[in-house]
């Protein structure tokens, strides 16, 4: 599966301003066994969404990321987001994340 990815600062200039990684409201390294990333493309299940991950919560320990479409998330409604997904009736994207993709 190819995972879509943007460049942060293109569609959000404040991303640094959230830690990457943190566990227990500290920020840490990036996992070692962390399969989401910032820049990350996923596809929001509960919000039918498609949104830029800003930031992690350790995958193992609260399971969920920040992102830029609709905040602090859970993974369980989460997905990579998928060509097939921009494709969804009413799903929410911002412009700039399809010109980026679709570019």
């Amino acid at each position: 599966m190819f995972k879509l990815k943007v460049n942060i600062a293109n569609h959000y200039p404040n991303s640094n301003s959230y830690p990457n990684y943190m566990q227990r409201g500290k920020e840490i390294e990036m996992p070692k066994n962390s399969t989401i990333f910032p820049g990350d493309l996923m596809y929001d299940k509960k919000h039918n969404a498609i949104g830029v991950v800003l930031g992690c919560i350790d995958e193992n320990f609260d399971g969920e990321v920040r992102l830029d479409s609709d905040g602090m998330q859970s993974i369980d409604y989460l997905q990579p987001a998928l060509l097939k997904h921009f494709e969804v009736e009413g799903v929410k994207v911002k412009p700039s994340i399809k010109s980026e993709i679709f570019a």
